[in-house]
């Protein structure tokens, strides 16, 4: 069984030297991995460093570096599962590292995995400052972990099928696990041009393409596995802690899912009123918010709005849309 590890970057700043490395240090002769890095934008000069970096010198011929000259996230990671040869795809940011153990935890998960569409690991993030309390927990919903490890029940192993797989959240796209047979009927969606716009591009946050290739383990009827001894870490720089960057980032993102789940659904499904969005917000809320939280509160109604939009948008594109057109 291979390991295709394929990781996007339109900067290759120097976290991304620490993804290779974390994977780099893992190497034996057992291993059956390879790197497929894709360069979403960065200049020749950022190219030379990561060629002449140590931890890409150390996994040789293990790595490959891509390039896909269209600018955003969706296409790259689809360029990069593309070019990935592996049974199953590990998907990472450049602000990602994994845990020591991880490719023998990960492989020993996989080792029974018959009907497995996909993995959801345990992503813990890595504060660059200290952060309230509610916010590391609200941040499992925006920020690309899986777990803020304040609770031991906000992460919980098990295995689940398809219909419950459906009502549980997808992992974020950097430290998604999914079966190569998965990302390829993916790939080869008669409308993936539509889709992969979908993905954010550069510091635009509207985006939501790594929930949309999840989706088709529902799709395929495929089980996935939730396991804590499959570990990722997601660095998170301050910036991205302040309260109006998390205010744009849960607008944008909710607006994303609104628009795409309404045009997925071709609007025949009934929107949901805000009311609603606001009262399935604070029954999951209601333990994060025991102490009370202002910051946490006005993020959830950033997120119901921003949803509602979404949708309003996209069944109002609907309902102009010219007879017969696509």
């Amino acid at each position: 069984m291979k390991i295709s590890f394929v990781t996007c970057s339109n900067t290759c700043p120097p976290s991304w030297l620490q993804t290779f490395s974390s994977i780099a240090g893992q190497i034996t002769e057992d291993t059956d991995i390879e790197v497929v890095a894709v360069n979403n934008g960065f200049s020749p000069d950022r190219v030379r460093l990561l060629k002449e970096s140590p931890s890409v010198t150390k996994l040789g011929n293990l790595f490959r570096l891509v390039e896909e000259p269209r600018p955003g996230i969706a296409y790259a990671r689809a360029h990069g599962i593309n070019e990935a040869k592996g049974d199953w795809l590990v998907l990472l940011d450049d602000d990602n590292t994994i845990a020591s153990d991880f490719i023998t935890a990960l492989t020993g998960e996989l080792a029974d995995a018959s009907e497995l569409g996909g993995v959801i690991a345990l992503i813990t993030p890595i504060w660059e400052k200290p952060v309230p309390q509610w916010l590391a927990r609200f941040g499992v919903l925006c920020l690309s972990y899986t777990s803020p490890s304040l609770d031991d029940d906000c992460f919980v192993p098990q295995l689940l099928d398809h219909e419950q797989a459906r009502a549980h959240p997808s992992p974020p796209g950097g430290g998604m696990i999914i079966n190569k047979e998965v990302a390829q009927y993916y790939l080869n969606s008669p409308d993936l041009e539509k889709r992969l716009t979908w993905g954010r591009v550069g510091d635009n946050l509207y985006g939501c393409d790594d929930n949309d290739l999840w989706s088709e383990i529902i799709t395929l009827k495929r089980r996935i596995l939730i396991s804590d001894k499959v570990r990722i870490q997601h660095n998170i720089p301050a910036r991205r802690t302040k309260l109006r960057y998390l205010i744009r980032l849960n607008y944008q993102m909710s607006y994303s899912f609104g628009w795409m789940e309404s045009t997925r659904n071709n609007s025949h499904t009934k929107r949901r009123s805000l009311w609603s969005h606001l009262k399935h917000a604070k029954r999951h809320l209601t333990k994060a918010l025991r102490g009370g939280s202002f910051g946490a509160e006005l993020l959830w109604w950033v997120k119901s709005v921003g949803y509602d939009l979404g949708v309003q948008e996209a069944q109002r594109l609907q309902t102009t849309q010219p007879e017969g057109s696509a």
